[in-house]
């Protein structure tokens, strides 16, 4: 669905947020966003949906959750999700890897047009 106020296609986020507004008693004052990138694709395609909906609302996101493994070692004798040694393009599942892709998401928040990516919360594992 393009608009007059953006000729991006239309994503899951942006539908959601449109959804939101439209249904909402009041005017949101944040967006709280989730991001995998092991089911939600690449870091471009994330900036990419970040910049429009902070653009298309003007309002504050937060990346509310986010996580990568750091090892593909079965550590509690259940079948893992994610068995790839590199779950994600150029990030290997070692530490290292995870670091790296956690500080890229931080800095797409960052670096969200206008100020108005607030921070990232991201899922530990125990």
């Amino acid at each position: 669905m393009a608009t007059e106020e953006s000729s991006n296609p239309p994503t899951a986020t942006s539908w959601m947020a449109r959804s939101m507004a439209i249904r909402a008693a009041g005017p949101l004052r944040r967006d709280r966003l989730s991001y995998y990138p092991y089911w939600h694709g690449t870091l471009d395609a994330f900036r990419a949906n970040l910049n429009d909906v902070a653009t298309r609302y003007g309002k504050p996101l937060i990346v509310a959750e986010t996580a990568y493994p750091f090892t593909t070692a079965d550590k509690d004798g259940w079948e893992n999700i994610i068995t790839s040694a590199e779950p994600h393009p150029g990030h290997p599942a070692p530490p290292e890897g995870q670091t790296a892709l956690i500080r890229k998401v931080s800095d797409l928040v960052r670096n969200v047009p206008g100020g108005l990516g607030l921070g990232v919360f991201y899922a530990r594992s125990a």
